[in-house]
């Protein structure tokens, strides 16, 4: 009767797993019907380019078509899965790390020093210009912009801006290629050789690597820290707990939703493993409390200026725009005078794009400071709003997020940028390999690309993770939820339908996710 009971047991947790994937395949999938997005023109359009068809009592029937295809084949598929083994006859067999990050140094430097001194966008001039003057915003964090101080002040040593931004690259270019490297190399030690050879062809030819490893951006320096993080979290040594005292403050002050994926993340493992990690649980419950202190009253002290509420409101303002767009008519005047002084209501509907909420909160008309002092009063319409305009908040959701989980839909917004951005403080492209060896591939470099989009990584992630909880393999999932807690805050805030960067990490551990179910 025991035995009877677990396997019974065991079979109502396997099926919730494979309900639980087959669900959401097929929400995403019905969902992505419905979206046209003219890929070419990208998300700087309005509602005659990029839009959301109405829902039809047909989009429910081909829903649970897709449900019950999508449970049995992936039912089908886990079962076979968890037959497979990797074959570990070849562990004694390693890739040294100094070799793999020499390899990774060889296969990326090509960008290095064609792209020197790397790539400025107007993010990195941003923080840039607050060193030069003093003024902080929290905008950009703090804590990125002092690490870029430091490296700056240090570069200084060796000549004028272009040394400094170069010194900066070039750091983040080692750094970069050490943590990858020992990726590929936790990959062969946890699978096999020709697992971590696979994994580093994977980050010598992707070109999200070796772009993203010379952007003076704070996502590339976060995200591998990140990634970083999950799999020592998952390690659990006492080795790894003092590097996650170390990555655990780049998490937290160099990205502003860090401290929201650390803070989700302890609350679930005191759920998980409340007693086995009380070290790891004090700690990061400590950390928290540290950096809510710095990032209120210690910046307040510093005159540090906070991060706008419309950088965290920008899907409420999308729907309330796409409300009004159509709907105008049947609004309360209440309502729509309230709305008139936040942004004139004509500008709503003429301003609204519906993959960009930057057309609207950065229009000279918007009145940002209106919105702060009223939010409450904002947010009262938003909730009176929502049951009877439901399906336009979810059509004008989904586009402003359907980067983030649609299948195929691919744009390059945001995806590699390799430039240089106009500025007047002297920094610009030095092509190191043509100025030494008299040719240049610089051109060549840029139009190399192909797509793995944030919505297909998203897909990769949820299927292997389910795996794991097919196979019974609950601590496996250590792994995946930084990146999923990270997700989930992309796609409350996201200002933009696409952006790699923003979920960088899910590349970096792309290889990660489809090795793990297979390993203990």
């Amino acid at each position: 009767m025991g035995i009877y009971s677990e396997l019974r047991e065991r079979n109502y947790k396997v099926n919730k797993v494979v309900l639980a994937v087959a669900f959401l395949y097929s929400l995403f999938l019905i969902l992505s019907g419905k979206i046209h997005f003219d890929r070419q023109k990208g998300v700087g359009c309005d509602l005659n380019t990029n839009y959301f068809d109405n829902f039809s009592w047909l989009d429910l029937i081909s829903f649970i078509a897709a449900f019950i295809i999508f449970y049995i084949v992936i039912n089908l598929c886990y079962k076979w899965l968890s037959r497979l083994k990797i074959n570990k006859r070849c562990t004694d067999i390693q890739l040294k790390k100094p070799v793999i990050i020499m390899i990774l140094y060889m296969a990326w430097s090509p960008w290095l020093l064609s792209f020197a001194p790397g790539s400025v966008l107007g993010d990195s001039f941003s923080s840039i210009k607050q060193i030069l003057s003093g003024k902080y915003s929290n905008h950009h964090p703090v804590g990125y912009t002092l690490f870029v101080r430091l490296l700056m002040l240090i570069g200084k040593i060796f000549g004028g801006i272009n040394c400094q931004v170069f010194f900066y690259t070039m750091l983040q270019f080692i750094l970069f290629g050490a943590c990858v490297g020992y990726i590929v190399a936790w990959i062969g030690k946890k699978a096999n050789i020709y697992a971590a050879l696979i994994s580093l062809f994977y980050f010598c030819i992707t070109p999200y690597f070796p772009s993203y490893s010379i952007i003076m951006w704070k996502d590339p320096i976060f995200s591998i820290a990140l990634a970083l993080y999950s799999i020592l979290l998952f390690e659990n040594s006492e080795k790894d707990f003092r590097w996650l005292m170390i990555l655990s403050p780049v998490i937290i002050f160099f990205r502003n939703n860090g401290l929201f994926v650390l803070l989700s993340l302890s609350l679930i493992m005191l759920f998980m493993y409340g007693k086995n990690r009380r070290r790891y649980l004090v700690f990061t419950f400590v950390l928290c409390l540290f950096s809510i202190i710095i990032q209120g009253p210690v910046y307040d002290h510093f005159n540090v200026k906070k991060d706008s509420i419309v950088e965290s409101v920008g899907v409420p303002l999308q729907q309330v725009a796409y409300v009004i767009t159509f709907h105008q008519e049947e609004l309360a005047d209440d309502d729509i005078a309230l709305l008139d002084n936040i942004f004139p209501i004509d500008e709503w509907k003429n301003s609204y794009w519906p993959c960009l909420v930057d057309s609207i909160k950065w229009n000279k008309q918007f009145d940002e400071k209106y919105l702060n002092d009223n939010i409450g009063e904002f947010f009262k319409i938003y909730v009176k709003w929502m049951p009877g305009y439901f399906d336009d908040y979810v059509k004008a959701y989904c586009m402003e997020t359907l980067g983030f989980w649609h299948p195929w839909m691919q744009c390059d917004y945001g995806y590699i940028d390799i430039y240089i951005a106009e500025n007047k403080l002297g920094v610009h492209n030095i092509d190191l390999i043509k100025k030494l060896a008299g040719f240049s591939i610089g051109e060549h470099l840029k139009n190399y690309k192909f797509y793995i989009g944030s919505g297909t990584l998203l897909w990769i992630l949820i299927f292997t993770a389910g795996l794991n909880l097919y196979n019974n393999k609950k601590d496996n999932i250590l792994i995946y939820l930084p990146s999923v807690l990270l997700w989930i805050t992309i796609m409350l805030a996201t200002p933009v339908a696409f952006s790699l960067r923003y979920v960088y990490v899910m590349a970096i551990l792309l290889p990660v996710y489809i090795i793990t179910p297979f390993v203990s």
